[in-house]
């Protein structure tokens, strides 16, 4: 399956999650709120890409496995209220 990717102007990276504990909850709802709101206001943007990176870390109570997802969110335009 092809996806028509002719009318994507502009990408936004949202990163949820994250290794070592380093990431907090107020990390986490942040960027689930930006994804959110990439999806729901105009310009409305779609997913063009999702990336699941696993991250193993050893210590003396065995192996954490974390986990980050990134979304790839296509645009038509650079939206407005976005600012990096």
């Amino acid at each position: 399956m092809t996806t028509d990717l002719s009318d994507i102007a502009f990408v936004k990276r949202i990163a949820i999650g994250g290794a070592g504990g380093m990431v907090t909850t107020q990390d986490v709802e942040a960027a689930v709120a930006m994804l959110n709101r990439c999806l729901t206001e105009f310009p409305k943007g779609r997913v063009i890409a999702i990336e699941h990176t696993p991250c193993v870390q050893e210590d003396s109570h065995g192996s954490h496995v974390f986990r980050l997802i990134s979304y790839h969110i296509g645009f038509p335009r650079r939206p407005s209220w976005l600012d990096e």
